[in-house]
């Protein structure tokens, strides 16, 4: 009687990501893929431009509200979006972080890559 009990659970181990802050290469370039405007990639590789972009976009968002400043955020919102454009294409080829660790990536990960640069590049077309 309760012998299923006594039974310890396996330790549940963080993942490998938590433990060694090895980022994902396909991880990165799904962010470029559906969120290219925030530049959520750049700063998910560990660059500082990443954020501020990222603050841009949201500042820019909020200012739409306010009469006559809502040029300006149209702007900065037009410049982000060509910005994320260019970036998408920039982030597909790197292969490390922003302090130069490799990213980690399985050949499945190359391949979905793969599939998303050309359904981007069919959607600019």
């Amino acid at each position: 009687m309760g012998g299923s009990m006594d039974k310890k659970q396996p330790a549940v181990t963080p993942s490998n990501t938590m433990v060694n802050g090895v980022k994902s290469y396909l991880v990165m370039v799904v962010l470029a893929f559906f969120a290219s405007v925030t530049g959520l990639a750049r700063a998910y590789r560990g660059e500082k431009v990443g954020w501020i972009r990222f603050w841009m976009f949201v500042g820019s968002y909020v200012l739409m509200i306010v009469p006559f400043l809502n040029i300006l955020s149209g702007l900065a919102l037009i410049v982000l979006s060509i910005w994320g454009i260019f970036d998408f294409f920039l982030v597909y080829r790197l292969r490390d972080d922003a302090e130069g660790k490799p990213l980690h990536a399985t050949a499945r990960d190359i391949k979905w890559a793969g599939v998303f640069n050309v359904l981007y590049t069919v959607f600019l077309a």
